[in-house]
């Protein structure tokens, strides 16, 4: 078996694991494509993130991850095993601004947690803007994600919580040259500020519909999608 049908099959294993220990809703997914480079922008809540967001892709994802993950023997070896991308998060870091943009260039998904770190309140922290730069570099759309709900884990959490998990994918954000001709601090921060304003879009509505105390309130139909301009 080659190392992407062993993705696939940790894909399927980690999706039925998410959903056993938790429940977990999805909108929207129908957005990451299927074909083609695209960056998943997600807001970061906890450890279980890019296996979630993982879980929920159609194809293999190739996430950013601080340097200080690759300290842990064991879980070194899986994260180079699956492709993720180191980053020296004190530093601009060359190599991994390189293999980042190789990767979309290779037509594959680039999973980015533009936060940098956990954030605990359930809101959205100052985004860097690496994600708006490889927006542009790489002419790559970018899949705005929002996770929301009872998290396992959270920054400052030693212990795992199972509870209800809300996903929700908006539509694809297009930085065209016309608009975008360079990745310069101007255009990068804007192309950021958009990729921030459309996750919290999503946070928002996921939030409006967060069940009460008493009482169970699914979400009853999709979470609209913000466009790029």
């Amino acid at each position: 078996m080659d190392s992407d049908a062993i993705y696939r099959k940790l894909q399927s294993w980690g999706s039925f694991a998410i959903r056993r220990l938790g429940r977990w809703e999805v909108r929207g997914v129908e957005a990451i494509p299927k074909s083609g480079p695209a960056i998943l922008a997600a807001n970061h809540l906890c450890y279980l993130d890019p296996p979630l967001v993982a879980a929920l892709a159609p194809r293999p994802v190739r996430f950013v991850a601080k340097t200080e993950l690759f300290a842990i023997p064991v879980l070194r070896r899986f994260l180079r095993w699956i492709g993720t991308i180191p980053v020296e998060r004190s530093r601009p870091d060359v190599r991994a601004v390189r293999e980042s943009l190789r990767v979309l260039e290779r037509g594959e998904l680039l999973g980015i947690f533009p936060e940098g770190t956990r954030y605990r309140h359930g809101g959205l922290g100052a985004f860097h803007e690496g994600v708006g730069w490889f927006a542009i570099k790489a002419r790559a759309p970018v899949i705005p994600i929002a996770i929301y709900g009872y998290v396992p884990w959270k920054k400052g959490s030693t212990w795992m919580r199972p509870g209800r998990l809300r996903i929700l994918c908006g539509e694809p954000l297009f930085f065209p040259a016309e608009r975008y001709p360079s990745g310069k601090k101007p255009y990068r921060a804007e192309a950021t500020r958009e990729v921030y304003l459309a996750i919290q879009a999503l946070l928002d509505a996921a939030k409006e519909r967060v069940p009460g105390a008493a009482r169970d309130d699914p979400l009853q139909s999709s979470v609209p999608g913000t466009h790029g301009r």
